[in-house]
């Protein structure tokens, strides 16, 4: 089968793609071929094989937001492959993914169970409830799972049919001064709920955070240890560093540091509260494929 891969990283996130394609090259469906798309700004070289769609950088939300925009803007290209993937610049590929990632004729749609929805045990906060939103989700309407945005995919025509129709959703809510609680994510989730036989709905291990996947034990305090053999992580990063600078990220980290402080106090985890104050730092590593 073919296979598409569509990526967004526009400045420092560039950085990422090369760790995340030989990651891919070497987990993610290895016995099919793959084609990379990488939007961005950049000119820095690229692994061989992957293919630039220049477009211009944007700030956040929209380099998020506009996700399925730019998958409609290569139809063309993408109609020559018979399915493809949107995800995040930091994921990685950690084991290997086989063909029970593949859609198919009756469910071709791939989405991934939100992490922090199973970790939390609830229904997290991304959902839309404002009704002038496209991406409403009433509190009556019923749902087995929240759906993560950072990784997804489909059978080539049905995808981007449901980018076509998510894209115009998000027109539609921009043009009333209306972005949806968690942007793309709230708007995927919505089509989710509208035509959940469409969608084959895999485990969060495929999009799995870092931090659980290495075991940082204040994390776990607050998530549990349920770790299903992760298959994709994402990482654990300063989002304010790669989207604006240094001291974008030192303010950020700041931030972290006080939130992290305080849901301890909240969930009464005194131990992991204790060694964040001794060690003064928030645990953050990059995983090398």
């Amino acid at each position: 089968m073919n296979i598409g891969i569509l990526v967004t990283a526009t400045r420092r996130y560039i950085q990422l793609i090369p760790p995340l394609h030989a990651s891919f090259e070497r987990y993610f469906l290895p016995h099919h071929t793959k084609r990379y798309f990488v939007f961005t700004d950049s000119k820095k070289s690229l692994p061989q094989g992957i293919e630039v769609v220049p477009i211009v950088h944007q700030s956040w939300p929209s380099a998020s937001l506009l996700k399925f925009h730019r998958a409609v803007s290569i139809a063309d290209k993408l109609s020559e492959l018979e399915a493809f993937y949107i995800c995040d610049a930091d994921m990685r590929a950690v084991a290997e993914v086989g063909e029970e990632i593949l859609p198919t004729r009756t469910q071709p749609l791939i989405g991934v169970r939100h992490p922090y929805e199973v970790h939390e045990r609830r229904v997290i906060t991304s959902i839309e409830r404002n009704q002038q939103s496209t991406a409403y989700v009433a509190e009556d309407e019923t749902f087995p799972y929240y759906l993560r945005g950072g990784f997804l995919g489909g059978r080539t025509k049905e995808l981007l049919s449901a980018a076509a129709t998510i894209q115009a959703n998000i027109d539609a809510d921009l043009k009333k001064g209306i972005v949806a609680i968690f942007h793309e994510e709230s708007h995927w989730h919505r089509y989710y709920v509208s035509h959940p036989r469409r969608f084959k709905v895999i485990s969060h291990a495929y999009s799995y955070n870092e931090r659980l996947f290495r075991g940082d034990p204040d994390f776990a305090a607050l998530y549990g240890r349920d770790i299903p053999s992760p298959k994709i992580i994402d990482l654990a990063k300063n989002d304010a560093y790669y989207r604006d600078g240094l001291w974008a990220g030192i303010r950020l980290w700041f931030k972290w540091k006080i939130k992290g402080l305080r849901t301890m106090v909240r969930h009464r985890q005194w131990r992991p509260l204790l060694r964040q104050v001794l060690r003064l730092g928030l645990y953050s590593r990059h995983l090398k494929p």
